[in-house]
C-alpha cells in the first residue's frame, strides 16, 4: 500500500509489470484504470516532485487525459517522493513496430499519421510541449490507427504561475531539432544547456521525422550518414 498527495490508499501489485531506465511500473489493485509508476532511488528529489506538483496543477481536458499517461497522483514512502499513478494505455504496439507491419497499407498509415497529427494538436493546445518525441513513447493500435503517448513525465513542462521550467531532460538524438543540437555548448547537455531548448517548433521537427519514417518503412529522412563531432552525439545530418 502507498501514501499519495491526495491521500487515496494505492494497493499494488507485488510482481512488476515492466521496468525500464527510470523505475518500474506495477499494476494497482484497486485502482484497475491507472498503473503506477516507482522511480529508481536516485530519482526521488525534490525537483522531480516540484515537476510533478505542477503537471497535476494542468488542467488538460478528458479527450486528451485518454490519449497520454498524464499524472493522476504522487506516491510517497517515508515522506519522500516515491513515484507516480497514471493513466493505463491499454493495447498498441510502439510505433517502430509499425514501420515494418507490411499487413499496413498506405491508406492505414496515413490514418495513423493524421492521428498522431491530431494528438500532438490537441497538446499543443494545452499549451504542453513534449520535448523528447520519439517512436518507443508512441503507442498505436493498429486496426484503428489510434495513438497514444506515454512516459509523459519526461516532458518539457513550464509553470504559467511561477515561470519555472522543468525541463526535458533526455532524448533519442535521431529525433533532436538541429537547431537545439547545434546551439548546445560544448560539455553540455539538454539538462544544463542555456534555455529555451524544447518548443512546439522542436516537437514539430520530431513529428516530421516520424512522418516520413512512418511512410518511408522506418528509414530516417537524413539515413545517409552521421556528423562526426557533432555537439549532441550521433545527430544525423543530410
Amino acid at each position: 500500500m502507498k501514501k499519495s498527495l491526495s491521500g487515496t490508499k494505492y494497493i499494488l501489485e507485488n510482481k512488476q509489470m515492466n521496468k525500464g531506465g527510470e523505475g518500474r511500473i506495477y499494476e494497482i489493485i484497486n485502482y484497475g484504470s491507472a498503473i503506477a509508476k516507482l522511480y529508481n532511488d536516485d530519482l526521488c528529489t525534490s525537483h522531480r516532485e516540484n515537476k510533478l506538483i505542477t503537471m497535476l496543477r494542468i488542467q488538460i481536458s478528458s479527450n486528451l487525459e485518454k490519449q497520454i499517461a498524464w499524472p493522476r497522483d504522487i506516491l510517497y514512502k517515508d515522506e519522500k517522493l516515491a513515484g507516480f499513478v497514471m493513466r493505463k494505455i491499454q493495447g498498441g504496439v510502439s510505433l517502430n513496430e509499425i514501420w515494418s507491419d507490411d499487413s499496413l497499407d498506405i491508406s492505414k498509415r496515413i490514418t495513423i499519421a493524421k492521428n498522431l497529427c491530431a494528438l500532438l494538436y490537441e497538446i499543443h493546445a494545452a499549451g504542453l510541449v513534449v520535448g523528447d518525441l520519439n517512436p518507443f513513447n508512441i503507442l498505436v493500435i493498429p486496426a484503428t490507427g489510434m495513438v497514444r503517448i506515454i512516459d509523459v513525465d519526461s516532458w518539457h513542462i513550464s509553470d504559467q504561475k511561477s515561470g519555472a521550467c522543468f525541463r526535458c531532460e533526455v532524448c533519442v538524438p535521431e529525433y533532436l531539432s538541429p537547431i537545439i543540437a547545434n546551439s548546445i555548448p560544448k560539455g553540455e547537455t539538454l539538462k544544463t544547456a542555456p534555455l529555451p531548448t524544447f518548443s512546439t517548433e522542436s516537437d514539430l521537427y520530431s513529428l516530421a521525422v516520424l512522418l516520413f519514417q512512418l511512410l518511408m518503412n522506418g528509414t530516417h529522412p537524413f539515413a545517409v550518414g552521421l556528423a562526426k563531432g557533432n555537439t549532441a552525439d550521433n545527430v544525423p545530418q543530410p
